[in-house]
């Protein structure tokens, strides 16, 4: 099975290609724990499905893991258009079929349903750098299955780097990205004082939910989005934003992973951290590639620290 029969309509980018055969060998050599970083962008979810249509074509049960619905939403969505390989979603009261050889799980239903699922499953794990020790269950998870690859648009820990067996097997670093054009080009600016009028396709991460709120409520075409949105509501929310319709989102911790929109091309970052993957989650939130001539502007306060987690990266 050729690796271009693997990636469903357009050509791999040559770096998928290079991550997908440092996967695939690390696999076939019987590799136990293995590590792939790339930036927001890059293609790291095609790489997941094209790593889990070959262990499927190989009939190894395979197990793709992601820590929010909308993540696993969206795998399920392009894996309906580019295979005719059954899958099943293990949530709720769905349940996996015993001879299932592709599933899609929540961090939170993998651990729920851990005993259920055989060892021998290949497990890829995305936003892996959930993966550190305080997050018991997901320590649990890796130690369930044989071989697990972790994937991150973050730079991880050197804790999550050390569960993993320090096995990297592939990281993309942001500025090669940058200079190869798969991620836009980017800038760093102080926080505007006052809040201006806010333009289209800006996201606005505030210290509190509270905080979100009062700003949303005082600015015209805004909307806030907390985790007690509900469901059709946030659904709607996010549909209007993407047409430009809501200019800005406030928001505190929402939206900080497994949300893509190419089309932000301004972040706020009005809240203190000392957690640099936080701030790069945030980040990452622009740094998709945009039509020619646009650029990414983020705001802070602490440029600083959000410039050292950026160059982590690379």
């Amino acid at each position: 099975m050729s690796v271009r029969s693997l990636f469903v309509g357009a050509a791999p980018w040559p770096h998928q290609v290079a991550a997908f055969e440092a996967c695939r060998e690390f696999i076939a050599a019987g590799g136990a724990r293995g590590l792939v970083q790339m930036p927001t962008g890059t293609g790291k979810s095609r790489i997941i499905r094209a790593l889990a249509m070959w262990a499927a074509a190989m009939r190894q049960p395979v197990v793709i893991a992601a820590p929010w619905q909308e993540i696993l939403d969206q795998f399920a969505d392009d894996l309906r258009r580019e295979t005719r390989t059954p899958f099943y979603i293990d949530k709720a009261e769905q349940r996996r079929p015993a001879a299932a050889l592709l599933i899609l799980a929540s961090h939170a239903t993998l651990w729920r349903r851990l005993h259920l699922y055989p060892p021998r499953s290949l497990l890829l794990f995305d936003e892996c750098h959930h993966s550190g020790r305080p997050a018991r269950c997901n320590l649990q998870s890796l130690a369930r299955f044989d071989q697990v690859l972790g994937f991150s648009a973050s730079p991880w820990s050197p804790e999550c780097e050390e569960i993993y067996g320090g096995n990297v097997l592939y990281t993309y670093p942001l500025s090669r990205a940058v200079v190869d054009g798969y991620v836009c080009p980017f800038m760093i600016e102080p926080m505007p004082e006052p809040v201006p009028d806010p333009q289209r396709f800006e996201l606005y991460f505030c210290a509190s939910n509270n905080q979100a709120r009062q700003f949303a409520a005082a600015n015209p075409q805004t909307r806030y989005l907390g985790h007690e949105t509900q469901s059709a509501d946030r659904t709607k929310t996010l549909a209007r934003f993407r047409l430009g319709e809501v200019l800005r989102l406030y928001l505190n911790r929402c939206l900080v992973e497994g949300f893509d929109c190419p089309e932000v091309d301004r972040v706020f970052i009005d809240k203190g951290t000392q957690s640099e993957l936080m701030l790069y989650q945030m980040a990452g939130r622009g740094l998709r590639r945009k039509r020619a001539g646009r650029f990414f502007r983020l705001s802070c306060f602490d440029a600083g620290t959000v410039f050292r987690a950026l160059e982590r990266a690379g």
